[in-house]
Formats: structure tokens, sequence, C-alpha cells
């Protein structure tokens, strides 16, 4: 019951996919993976060997992707919430849901 009111909740279906991105923020790159993904979000995954203070709620991320040879995708983001799993040290991976707020083929 619980999954059906989340799903409510949500503006539009998500779509899983495995894609893998570049992560800005603060200045810095980051690898990830996009999780799924829909008209309004995506939920993506990083791991990184050091603490990333800039994934967090209400902080801007850009998100930077080629769908294909000859196009590039860049989302300007928001991150909307964040869980941190330490179970496989010495990474962290990072859980995160973002609201795209643009998107920019280059």
């Amino acid at each position: 019951m619980e999954k059906k009111a989340a799903m409510e909740k949500r503006r539009s279906i998500r779509e899983p996919i495995n894609l893998k991105v570049k992560l800005i923020s603060d200045g810095e790159n980051y690898s990830a993976f996009i999780n799924n993904f829909s008209k309004h979000g995506v939920q993506i995954t990083a791991a990184s060997k050091k603490e990333i203070s800039s994934f967090i709620p209400e902080n801007t991320v850009n998100v930077i992707y080629k769908p294909f040879l000859d196009k590039t995708i860049y989302l300007n983001c928001e991150v909307r919430w964040v869980q941190v799993d330490e179970s496989l040290s010495p990474a962290l991976t990072y859980s995160m849901g973002m609201e795209i707020k643009h998107q920019i083929p280059i």
C-alpha cells in the first residue's frame, strides 16, 4: 500500500535505465549512473572514497550525458533527497533523487 501512495505523489512515470553520466557540483566532477528517469526528475547513484558535502537537498547539481554519439544533454537539477550507504567501505555510495529544472541539448 505504501508503494501505491508514493506513486500517486509522483508527477510522471519513472522509467528504469542504467546510463553513465557526469555530475558537476561545486566545481567538482563525479562519475555516476542514472537508475531511473522521468519527465521531471532522475534517480542517480554515485560512489566516492571521500565525503561529498555538496550532495545535499536543495543544492544544484549539473548532469551531463550522451544518449547518442553526436548529442550531449545537460540537465540542471536540484537535489531533493540523498541516502548515503557506508557499508561498501572504503567507498561511500550516494543515492539521490533530483528534480530537473532545465534540460539543454548541447
